[in-house]
């Protein structure tokens, strides 16, 4: 069993006093699972080119079917934090404060790592952009910032940190993206010769949409590709689809789109640019075969899909994220196709360090998933951050129950794009009752404020 030897050896390693694995997590803000070339949906990619993330798949294991169970940026981190859903963690909606429970931190430091964090953290309240907050026990906090889409940042000269307005756009040192890169790379040359855990948190590819040059200009907007299901902006059964389109969206057009499309593409391009940066200081240090790597993001991106942008609306595309993590003597190019989701990050991340985790983290060791025989139960979570929508994904069908009663169903298998929503066809009252008595199982049993109306 591949993965059952490797934890045997991070056993013994750790037992003989051995060099750990170490730890670099890269981590995205509001990024796509199209936009990863190694996940092949070139219909909605494009043109758009990530050498080095494709590289990383190659030589690592892409899971196909990994969703956050909130489509926000705040409860999504807070869940990839702590193993623990909102009504344990205490972050349901943006700009709330993560409650005082272990973080993935917290045992990483507890088993002996040197750990420290740059980027996004957003976890920390409404502080803005709030530089070193509440760490929640990543150590090195100094490149830290609560919130914000800053495209611009520098350091003084007695060291403060200065955040520039969203307009104004960095070059290849101040750039956010690349200047938290250059910080990630002091820190392994740091810490080469220890056991390190670090997370880079790119604030990109998220709003506002100017990335700088050359990436900015890199792709043309005419070259940018429209997405099946962006005519479908007005859906008869569904007035909350209808009301979002005439509220937000009633300006995009396709011309827009693709203007939109073009530096989105272009903000992707440049962070696959310094994901190759990282991977060839690890080489450089002769840290590739000690680290454990692991790339995500906290929720995805509409872009034109269903007539809209952005997230946390009640489509997949919001929810199923690029994930890819890097094992070193693992065999390389797998592809896991088992749903699972954020809540299970935290756990199985740690798992594949030899690390356990408490009992009443409510997260499962995804690392399971990678056994040749296994009994993971294959669902994914959705928790609305209004509390209006409560849902599941299994391998073949997507449910998600609303407040308002227009439901969806959606077969994941035959209708990628989510054109037909089956939760009012005849034929499939029966697979609506078994689904939604999972969502009310679930719901009941961590008694979500869903179950106002969900009883």
């Amino acid at each position: 069993m591949r993965i059952t030897a490797l934890l045997l050896l991070v056993f013994l390693l750790s037992a003989c006093g051995a060099d750990k694995l170490n730890l670099l997590i890269i981590h995205t803000d509001q990024q796509s699972q199209w936009t990863v070339g190694a996940y092949g949906l070139d219909e909605l990619r494009g043109p758009l080119m990530t050498p080095n993330l494709d590289a990383l798949a190659q030589d690592g294991i892409l899971f196909t079917n990994f969703f956050t169970n909130s489509a926000v940026c705040s409860p999504s981190r807070a869940i990839m934090m702590t193993g623990c859903y909102a009504t344990r963690n205490g972050v349901s909606s943006n700009n709330m404060v993560l409650n005082d429970i272990p973080t993935i931190a917290d045992y990483l430091n507890e088993a002996g790592y040197v750990t420290g964090y740059a980027g996004k953290w957003h976890i920390s309240g409404t502080a803005k952009p709030g530089w070193a907050p509440d760490s929640y026990g990543w150590e090195d906090n100094r490149f830290m910032f609560n919130r914000g889409h800053y495209k611009k940042i520098t350091e003084e000269s007695d060291g403060t940190l200065k955040a520039h307005p969203y307009k104004q756009i960095g070059d290849e040192k101040s750039f956010t993206t690349d200047w938290l890169t250059d910080k990630t790379i002091d820190f392994l040359q740091e810490h080469k010769d220890e056991a390190f855990a670090y997370m880079v948190s790119y604030p990109d590819p998220h709003q506002p949409w100017a990335v700088r040059e050359p990436f900015n200009s890199m792709y043309l907007a005419d070259d940018m590709t429209i997405p099946l299901s962006y005519p479908q902006r007005l859906d008869p059964l569904n007035s909350w689809h209808n009301e979002i389109i005439n509220k937000s969206h009633k300006n995009l057009n396709v011309k827009r789109l693709q203007s939109i499309k073009a530096m989105y593409s272009g903000s992707v391009n440049l962070i696959d640019h310094n994901v190759g940066r990282l991977m060839n200081q690890l080489f450089d240090l002769e840290l590739y075969e000690k680290t454990m790597i692991v790339f995500t993001s906290d929720h995805g991106e509409y872009m034109g899909e269903h007539g809209m942008l952005y997230k946390n609306q009640y489509f997949e595309a919001a929810y199923r994220l690029p994930m890819i993590v890097r094992l070193p003597g693992e065999e390389s190019g797998l592809v896991q196709n088992e749903v699972f989701s954020m809540v299970d990050f935290m756990p199985g991340v740690l798992s594949l360090l030899g690390i356990e985790v408490a009992e009443d983290v409510q997260g499962r060791d995804f690392s399971m998933v990678l056994e040749p025989e296994n009994d993971w139960d294959e669902l994914a979570y959705v928790h609305h951050a209004s509390h209006s929508g409560a849902g599941v994904f299994t391998p073949e069908y997507y449910l998600i129950l609303r407040e308002s009663g227009e439901n969806l169903l959606f077969d994941r298998v035959d209708d990628p794009n989510e054109l037909y929503n089956l939760y009012f066809d005849p034929a499939y009252v029966g697979l609506v009752d078994t689904l939604t008595g999972l969502v009310l199982g679930h719901n009941v049993g961590l008694g979500t404020p869903a179950m106002e109306w969900l009883e």
